[in-house]
């Protein structure tokens, strides 16, 4: 029989249930040896486990989801479906990242990068106005504070007229350059970044900061590639992966001219089955078109998994 430990920690702030345990809010289960063979054939588990609802932890951490299915198990195998002998699979939007653990969240703002403060960023809630066209409020998320992933969002809105409309944005911030020293790149007319043709030392600027990679891998036309073994290298041939720029570019569109129409208090699920990693330097905009020139507004608010939700 196992003497490994098994902890179990309701995740959520509600009761969960499985194989004929009531776990309650931030309860953590000590599972005895005697109960692991009982506990590794609950499927609602398993479920709980790939959901991140429930977080396993081996007595020192917590376990990232495939570990933490391989620990109920004890034997480093996989659970079994109740279907034929077959491999129990949960499918989730969740990253699955060795090392890591994500939580859901869902959020209105992003952070306060200038202040470093994890999600005291702008609310998510657009008032138009005549005379203004566009509208948008940016959220970002800072580093300090680990990975983001976008999944999905919600959107309501009020009073809005025909025509009107709405777009969220990946953006990637410009990357950020100065003139005084390792002046090997030059800024083409567009604000892309290039390295200078004549070689080291020949051109007017240098990075001030990492870069931030704008990728180009549909149509091949950028000017620099990269890859963890050989790093940032020119390509003099205009074939690249990436382009760089000193202004904001958009990377994608998760939503594209949405049209509202009147009032809905009700959230509108905006459901996807993608999670979209944002890099150090890119954020979501959220953005009106305010094509009617009226007084109208829209609210949103975003799932996203962060490996941190909280700073005590």
């Amino acid at each position: 029989m196992s003497n490994q430990i098994i902890k179990l920690k309701n995740n959520t702030p509600r009761i969960l249930s499985f194989a004929g345990k009531d776990l309650q809010v931030d309860e953590i289960l000590d599972v005895s040896p005697s109960m692991q063979t009982f506990y590794k054939e609950s499927p609602e588990l398993f479920d709980m486990v790939g959901t991140g609802d429930i977080i396993v932890n081996d007595g020192t951490k917590d376990l990232s989801i495939t570990e933490g299915w391989r620990w109920i198990l004890g034997n480093g195998g996989f659970p079994i479906s109740e279907v034929g002998q077959k491999i129990w699979v949960h499918s989730s939007t969740k990253p699955v990242i060795d090392g890591k653990m994500f939580y859901v969240q869902w959020i209105g703002s992003g952070d306060d990068e200038d202040l470093q403060l994890l999600g005291q960023g702008p609310i998510a809630a657009i008032q138009n106005t005549p005379g203004t066209p566009r509208s948008h409020v940016d959220l970002k998320f800072a580093n300090e504070f680990g990975d983001t992933y976008v999944h999905e969002g919600y959107a309501m809105w009020q009073d809005a007229k025909l025509g009107d409309y709405v777009n969220a944005l990946i953006i990637a911030e410009g990357t950020h350059l100065q003139p005084f020293q390792d002046l090997d790149l030059v800024i083409d007319e567009d604000g892309y970044i290039t390295y200078s043709p004549l070689g080291p030392n020949t051109g007017t600027h240098g990075f001030a900061a990492p870069p931030y990679l704008l990728p180009r891998s549909f149509s091949h036309d950028g000017d620099w590639d990269y890859d963890t073994t050989n790093g940032l290298r020119p390509n003099f041939t205009k074939t690249g992966d990436y382009k760089m720029s000193i202004n904001e570019c958009v990377i994608h569109r998760f939503i594209n001219r949405m049209p509202l129409l009147g009032t809905n208090g009700h959230p509108v699920r905006l459901a996807s089955e993608d999670t979209f990693k944002l890099p150090h330097g890119y954020f979501l905009r959220l953005e009106c078109v305010n094509a009617s020139n009226s007084e109208w507004a829209a609210a949103f608010f975003i799932t996203v998994y962060r490996e941190r939700t909280f700073v005590p």
